[in-house]
């Protein structure tokens, strides 16, 4: 974990490879302002007015047991503040994020970016009974017009042999470009609710590399972990 709050490694010892591409859980604010259908909606050219979240407030080792270790890392960003607690287990390939943030933002998207050391033209998304392939790249208007999938509790690239998946237990749009594996965070729209959003927030999501594709690599029995813990 950097002094910028980021993962600036992670490093699979039982593959013998880094898992990240580029500082993992960079946290972006994007201007939130679609067209039409306030809440519901993104348009495909959010991504122009954003910025990263960058104002570090506190980081520092808050468990150092046999069991699990813990770093804290305080952030603030205009008027919210956000405490994350990046938890690793014993035995664990699995590093959780557990998120708590005081929200007072309006018109915002806040989106964490995974930039994955993977190479794949599609991501793999949980619906029921399966997954949701996307394209990871914009080729055309079709591919470009699919940039914000739906996915229940796990989103997915995976190459030959190597894959890199973010886990969640409450958020549930992904966005998979390039090697980037991004999850919204949290939105702040004024129709038909002035106030969504605004206030505290809990939720959990995870990092977690595996040999083989989803399928092959536990990806499914992590996220159920995740979500119905003991």
């Amino acid at each position: 974990i950097g002094s910028d709050g980021t993962i600036h490694s992670l490093f699979d010892k039982n593959a013998g490879r880094e898992a990240l591409e580029d500082r993992g859980n960079q946290l972006w604010a994007y201007v939130d302002k679609p067209y039409s259908w306030d809440a519901w909606d993104l348009d495909e050219t959010y991504a122009r007015e954003g910025e990263e979240v960058v104002d570090i407030q506190s980081i520092g080792i808050i468990e150092a047991g046999p069991v699990r270790a813990s770093v804290r890392v305080e952030r603030r960003w205009r008027g919210s503040t956000i405490s994350q607690i990046y938890r690793l287990w014993l035995d664990s390939k699995r590093l959780d994020i557990e998120t708590d943030i005081d929200w007072h933002e309006r018109q915002v998207l806040l989106k964490a970016h995974m930039p994955l050391a993977v190479r794949s033209h599609q991501a793999a998304f949980e619906t029921m009974y399966g997954a949701v392939y996307r394209p990871t790249h914009r080729n055309s208007p079709w591919d470009a017009a699919r940039f914000e999938g739906c996915g229940h509790r796990w989103g997915d690239i995976s190459e030959a042999g190597y894959g890199v998946a973010i886990l969640n237990d409450a958020k549930y749009g992904y966005e998979a470009l390039g090697s980037d594996l991004m999850l919204s965070l949290l939105r702040s729209p004024l129709y038909p609710d002035p106030l969504a959003d605004d206030g505290e927030h809990h939720f959990t999501y995870s990092v977690f590399p595996h040999t083989g594709d989803w399928s092959e690599g536990n990806v499914a029995a992590e996220a159920f972990a995740l979500n119905s813990p003991l």
